[in-house]
């Protein structure tokens, strides 16, 4: 297994629920900011067009492109590319994503805007709940399938992109996957914090199983595709060879050691917020009581003035 052609522009395929934030922090280390395009359909500057109307040398000069993109975004560059994703298990992925969007209502689309339930989430036809991982893989012809039609040619189309990338991630083997993507980039650092994780998503045990039952319906090439992105991973590893095993044993152990200690750091600075809040508390009291305390001193001041002048005015009086 060959490393990464730095000459290559590195697009990421970001799937929504993926572990695919935790992976693009990593990333955009190993990467100068001019390097890099940050593709958000959306928003002003990150659109395909604003892409599109770069300068060509601009253009070319970009090593890393990451968003919630498709297979096919390639087209749209000169340079020869590579691709990279992360895939997961699509029962837990989907429930992921109902939790996701419904805790965070920025991210809630109009559609299920008023799901109360997941039920009621599973019950709009929107091709992100199905098979969105094989939809987004295969490429612009995914919209040629209606939701609840997608067929093994679909599936198919997938596959044989996905066995051209440079790595296909899992996220329920994310630091094996780090690893490997390791060996391919040779990155900076490959040390790692969990983010966009919630805590408050219960279990799949937990979930109505008639709900689970809805979500494999709608997702059986994704369950596929899935398998399919575990075995081209374990060939990579495979590639990799013997020493593999006893890396990935010394990269979980510093990692764990790494994210102890980024708990020591958040809750240091959360006592460094928290005491520099009671100090501004304390300097705003403080400001308050000298206020009042000047106020007093003035009016005393005033009157004593104002005695002054009275004397003085009854002595010449009466001289």
């Amino acid at each position: 297994m060959g490393h990464h052609d730095s000459t290559e522009t590195l697009i990421f395929i970001h799937l929504m629920k993926t572990g695919g934030t935790s992976l693009f922090r990593l990333l955009k280390q190993h990467y100068y900011e001019e390097e890099t395009f940050h593709y958000i359909p959306l928003q002003e500057g990150h659109k395909l067009q604003d892409l599109q109307h770069l300068p060509s040398d601009k253009q070319l000069s970009l090593k890393f492109i990451h968003g919630h993109a498709q297979f096919g975004f390639h087209k749209h560059l000169v340079q020869p590319c590579q691709y990279i994703t992360m895939v997961r298990e699509p029962v837990s992925r989907v429930v992921s994503l109902y939790y996701f969007t419904h805790h965070n209502p920025n991210r809630v689309v109009p559609e299920t805007e008023h799901c109360a339930t997941l039920k009621e989430y599973l019950e709009k036809p929107l091709p992100r709940f199905d098979n969105a991982q094989t939809r987004a893989i295969a490429g612009p012809i995914s919209a040629d399938f209606e939701v609840g039609e997608c067929t093994t040619e679909l599936l198919n189309i997938a596959k044989e992109n996905l066995a051209t990338f440079l790595i296909v991630g899992v996220t329920e083997r994310f630091d094996e996957s780090i690893l490997v993507l390791n060996y391919l980039l040779q990155l900076n650092q490959i040390l790692y914090v969990r983010v966009n994780e919630n805590r408050q998503r219960p279990k799949l045990d937990d979930i109505d199983p008639d709900d689970l039952k809805t979500i494999k319906t709608y997702n059986q090439l994704d369950i596929e595709l899935y398998h399919y992105a575990n075995q081209l991973l374990d060939e990579k590893i495979r590639q990799v060879g013997d020493s593999f095993s006893r890396e990935y044993q010394l990269f979980c152990q510093a990692n764990r050691q790494f994210n102890d200690l980024n708990i020591v750091l958040d809750q240091t600075k959360k006592q460094l917020d928290d005491a520099q809040q009671t100090v501004q508390q304390i300097a705003a009291e403080r400001d308050a009581i000298q206020e009042a305390l000047n106020r007093t001193l003035s009016a005393r001041a005033k009157r004593k003035l104002k005695q002054m002048w009275h004397y003085l005015f009854l002595s010449s009086f009466f001289r």
